[in-house]
């Protein structure tokens, strides 16, 4: 039996790691990985400064994660899908999305060009973190390098069967001022823009 590894990063739009946690166990929720990093102790001088003023309120600078993360003033997520979404929510949540995808796109490139990480490693678990920054580091050069990621890699990761699992939302920790900062943005984008639907929306909404 060998044990696993969760891999926390933060992924910009040019598809590089900014930053990394990789220490606890696979069997954690993503939201005790957020709690335990970096990240989480000093995102307040980690977090570029500086506000966006948008339809009469200023919107800092966020990062985007999935469902299992709180919803923090420094860390949007979206809506979950239930009985309450509405179609302005799911569109929010699909616009969100979008952004998301550069991180699965990270990730997946990193994994097509480092194979040590689509295995079982050999070596003692200590050092697993290791290996894995290691990789993330090589990825960026990389990537700032325009170094071409083989379709035909990527193909091999999917039939590896890693691609990310999702994990159960996170409820508890949302911060009152963060969920009026996603209501706002919601409203925005819901007045300003085309409303867009998922198939999750959809099937909430029935």
């Amino acid at each position: 039996m060998f044990p696993s590894v969760v891999l926390q990063a933060i992924v910009d739009h040019q598809l590089m790691f900014r930053d990394i946690s990789c220490k606890l166990p696979g069997s954690c929720h993503d939201a005790e990985v957020l709690r335990e990093s970096d990240l989480y102790r000093n995102h307040d001088t980690m977090m570029p400064r500086g506000v966006k003023t948008v339809d009469g309120m200023d919107i800092p600078y966020l990062i985007l994660g999935d469902p299992a993360y709180p919803l923090l003033p420094w860390l949007m997520k979206n809506y979950p899908y239930d009985r309450n979404s509405t179609a302005e929510m799911d569109s929010f949540n699909v616009h969100l999305n979008k952004g998301r995808v550069l991180v699965e796109n990270a990730f997946g490139r990193l994994k097509a060009r480092w194979r040590i990480l689509l295995k079982q490693s050999e070596v003692h678990y200590e050092f697993v973190p290791r290996i894995v920054a290691a990789c993330c580091i090589l990825h960026n050069i990389c990537e700032m390098s325009k170094d071409t990621c083989n379709d035909a890699w990527l193909i091999g990761v999917e039939e590896a069967g890693l691609e990310p699992v999702d994990t159960p939302d996170y409820v508890p920790e949302n911060s009152p001022d963060a969920v009026d900062v996603r209501d706002h943005l919601m409203l925005y984008l819901s007045r300003n823009f085309e409303l867009l639907s998922s198939i999750r929306g959809r099937i909430a909404a029935l």
